[in-house]
């Protein structure tokens, strides 16, 4: 029993600590101590059991607790306005999102180029009393009846070159959204390999300090968070901690110096007080002699 308690005492391993501090994530609560009451109070109720012919049933030792590893860092949401609508994306989605972004110059420059033409086709669609899309449907129809397509083949040909249009857009906005995850879930490994790798250049630079990540100041971690390596932040503040204590001493110093100038002082304006003093009890001495 004393060996199942000390195993469940025993503290995370020191990568936990390390992954808790690099999520900012809270440490788990310590698992509450089994009182060691309870197998010596079982004994005077076993006895009774046993004067009253009843046979004693074995104490049943309370369940291991399931051991709690660390906890997961919950997936990154945003939410997005947009006209008017709130919209909540994860990561993946975010990335795509972006990517758009950086599209939109080169779109928006496409569109300008072909405004005028779009604007013409409008005209001539409501002149014919159409709109715009059948217009240019009708264009097209009328284009293939020139080729010498009926007009029933002409419809059909440009049905069918609809439909592979959209099938073929579907299938490029998957594709992008494929890339997207894809994308997402490298640069996530890529962090996790990145992090692993500077907790073990942490533990080889400074491997007292990597026994308690825990007692690791938050002016690390926010260094951390802020681009810097674990092992760079660590020295930072090691360079900071020794500059301070070097200025409390030169402070100290300084005032332990400044201390006994004016005990100097203080002492040289006594002695010469004393001296005057001598000086008139002497002359007294003459006149009253």
């Amino acid at each position: 029993m004393e060996e199942t308690l000390n195993t469940q005492d025993q503290t995370p391993e020191t990568t936990d600590g390390f992954l808790e501090g690099l999520d900012d994530m809270e440490p788990t609560a310590d698992q509450p101590e089994i009182p060691s009451e309870t197998t010596q109070d079982s004994a005077p109720h076993e006895q009774t059991k046993a004067e009253s012919g009843e046979e004693p049933q074995p104490a049943q030792e309370p369940p291991a607790e399931a051991e709690e590893g660390p906890a997961e860092e919950p997936p990154k949401t945003w939410t997005l306005q947009h006209l008017g609508e709130s919209r909540t994306v994860n990561e993946a989605e975010m990335t795509a999102l972006a990517q758009k972004g950086l599209d939109y110059d080169r779109l928006r420059e496409k569109y300008d180029e072909f405004k005028p033409v779009m604007d013409m086709f409008s005209q001539f669609a409501n002149r014919s009393g159409m709109n715009t899309r059948d217009y240019i449907s009708y264009i097209r129809q009328e284009a293939k009846k020139s080729e010498g397509m009926s007009s029933e083949e002409a419809k059909r040909a440009v049905e069918l070159e609809d439909r592979e249009a959209t099938v073929a857009a579907k299938e490029a906005a998957e594709a992008d959204q494929r890339k997207a995850v894809e994308a997402a879930e490298a640069k996530k490994r890529s962090d996790e390999d990145r992090r692993m790798a500077d907790i073990q250049e942490f533990q080889n630079t400074f491997p007292e300090a990597a026994k308690a990540p825990k007692d690791i100041p938050a002016e690390v971690w926010d260094g951390v968070r802020n681009g810097l390596s674990l092992t760079a932040s660590y020295a930072r503040w090691q360079v900071e901690q020794a500059r301070a204590e070097a200025e409390r001493y030169q402070h100290a110093a300084e005032a332990a110096q400044k201390n006994q100038k004016n005990a100097e002082r203080s002492t040289g304006s006594m002695k010469s007080a004393g001296e005057e003093g001598n000086s008139k009890d002497d002359f007294l001495r003459g006149f009253d002699s």
